[in-house]
């Protein structure tokens, strides 16, 4: 229909030049899909069409999220430490090597909030951070933009339920953050000393406690 066609091109447009084949395969899968119910449940070809674009619209982000691990897998590849942070000297030399999607500048990264500076001698890139920024976002269309999707909202829901609180001890904090499994660690597992290490300055800088939903405890 004119209406979906419409959307698979905003789609086109905003996707990633070396996925653009995949973007229309799947698209047109989703038409097909759509199109192949009974007329009795869609209704008219209007109908159809509307359900088409709905479809469409409603699952292209998880479906394009491969792309995301693409770059997550690129990143975790150079971490430094299994600290979830890249060095900021690293970063840049994958640039240099070929990979054109680590090219942002440091003043950009401090703005979206990606560049950890901690330790000002040792500046690096926060993996979380950097993929959820606006750098990996497909670009705006007439409709909405896509942009990786989050896996700390995975992660913070089971942690706010076992502690029913917005803050905490880093001990507790870090004993149910041991049992959580994410798509590219497994669980149980001992988290690196440098990273309790930042928990604990996190509670001292408040009193004893690490507010869940500071910015702090977002960029741990």
């Amino acid at each position: 229909s004119e209406a979906t066609q419409e959307l698979l091109e905003d789609l086109q447009r905003s996707s990633r030049s070396a996925h653009v084949k995949e973007t229309q395969r799947w698209a047109r899968s989703v038409q097909q899909e759509v199109f192949g119910a009974s007329a009795a449940e869609l209704g008219s070809g209007f109908g159809r069409s509307v359900r088409a674009v709905e479809e469409v619209m409603d699952r292209y982000g998880p479906w394009q999220d491969y792309e995301c691990q693409a770059i997550k897998a690129d990143l975790v590849a150079i971490e430094w430490n299994g600290t979830g942070r890249v060095r900021l000297q690293d970063f840049y030399a994958a640039a240099m090597q070929g990979n054109h999607l680590f090219s942002e500048n440091k003043d950009y990264l401090r703005e979206i909030g990606a560049l950890d500076e901690s330790e000002p001698s040792r500046p690096s890139v926060l993996i979380p951070n950097f993929l959820l920024s606006p750098a990996n976002c497909l670009g705006g269309t007439r409709l909405y933009s896509v942009c990786c999707l989050s896996e700390c909202e995975g992660l913070y829901r089971p942690l706010e339920e076992h502690l029913g609180a917005p803050e905490a001890p880093p001990e507790r904090i870090l004993a149910i953050v041991g049992r959580l499994a994410s798509s590219s660690v497994a669980a149980p597992r001992a988290l690196p000393a440098d990273l309790r290490s930042r928990l604990q300055d996190i509670a001292e800088h408040h009193g004893g406690l690490v507010p869940l939903h500071g910015r702090l405890f977002a960029q741990w």
